[in-house]
């Protein structure tokens, strides 16, 4: 683009990129076409093609006792703030995921797998996805746990008592599937996955 202002003449050029390749070895291209660092790249969740490349240090799967991003569950996604129980209207605000690409474990007199926050729906919709794409149809995304019920006590508070968390598996189960899955779910926009 040119353009002449009086006696002033300029250019605008885009030094942008189009995919990783393009930026240096510790940067990664964003969703604007640019390159930043490697170390923004999982907590931007701004990567051109949606997943931070190799060369930024992404896991392909997680190992037992691995989280992402490292730490704990309240760093990321914050404490349980209250118990949503079913004559509140936090709970209507719930919704019921019936996405058909997911399996749903049984509601049981403890909570229901189905119930969740509308954040929570999208982000597992979108993993539901990735999941496909990763197995090819050969597994299934199952949630067995997403809202419970509320427990006798505060102190024993979860994420789940306010549908804002989920526990998954694969059906049926892939060797080494948790592992990828968990990395799944990061790219898909879950605050902290644990495995």
């Amino acid at each position: 683009f040119v353009n002449t202002l009086g006696d002033e003449t300029f250019s605008i050029v885009h030094n942008g990129c189009d995919n990783h390749e393009e930026c240096n070895a510790d940067d990664y291209c964003d969703s604007d076409g640019n390159c930043f660092p490697c170390s923004e790249c999982a907590a931007e969740r701004d990567a051109i093609d949606q997943q931070c490349p190799q060369k930024c240090g992404v896991h392909d799967a997680l190992s037992l006792g691995e989280s992402l991003p490292d730490g704990n569950e309240a760093a990321h996604s914050g404490s349980a703030r209250d118990f949503v129980r079913p004559e509140c209207t936090r709970y209507t605000a719930l919704v019921l995921n019936e996405n058909p690409a997911i399996a749903f474990a049984p509601a049981t007199s403890t909570g229901n797998p189905h119930r969740m926050t509308q954040r929570l729906s999208w982000k597992l919709d979108k993993l539901a996805v990735l999941a496909s794409n990763q197995w090819a149809g050969a597994t299934t995304l199952r949630v067995i746990d997403a809202y419970h019920f509320p427990a006798a006590s505060y102190a024993l508070a979860t994420l789940h008592h306010e549908g804002r968390a989920a526990r998954l598996v694969l059906d049926p189960p892939m060797a080494d599937g948790l592992g990828k899955l968990a990395v799944l779910a990061y790219e898909a926009g879950f605050d902290w996955v644990a495995f």
